[in-house]
């Protein structure tokens, strides 16, 4: 069951950077939510810096594939973690590219919906170790 809720949240998620609208995005962060995001080496841990990282970031027109994923849970938290494939294209680009990193997203349940309260995603490293 678990696994079909994060699946959904992560759809969720997906659809809302398909609006390209960083304020969409945002929506689904927790009021305190703290932001590791994959193309900036800057955290993001309130409102604003989100939608200004999300703002950026849409510009990538990014779609995220899931490739390997595990579920958490504890009690009013679910954490999803794993790795996914971004697929990119700047409507000023000829060329689509790709991005792959790892995540982990921390869902906290309030009320009747969940929110994102961590996000951290960064680039996979180059060779497994």
């Amino acid at each position: 069951m678990n696994q079909s809720i994060v699946r959904e949240l992560f759809n969720l998620w997906n659809a809302a950077l398909a609006t390209s609208n960083p304020e969409t995005v945002a929506d689904l962060y927790a009021s305190d939510a703290v932001l590791l995001p994959t193309l900036s080496d800057r955290i993001r841990a309130n409102r604003l810096d989100i939608i200004d990282y999300f703002a950026h970031f849409l510009e990538n027109r990014p779609q995220g594939v899931v490739t390997e994923s595990h579920v958490h849970a504890m009690g009013n938290t679910l954490v999803y973690s794993g790795n996914y494939i971004f697929s990119c294209r700047p409507e000023s680009a000829s060329e689509s590219y790709t991005v792959n990193a790892r995540f982990t997203f921390v869902y906290r349940r309030e009320v009747n919906t969940w929110k994102i309260a961590v996000h951290h995603s960064s680039l996979l490293p180059e060779h497994d170790h």
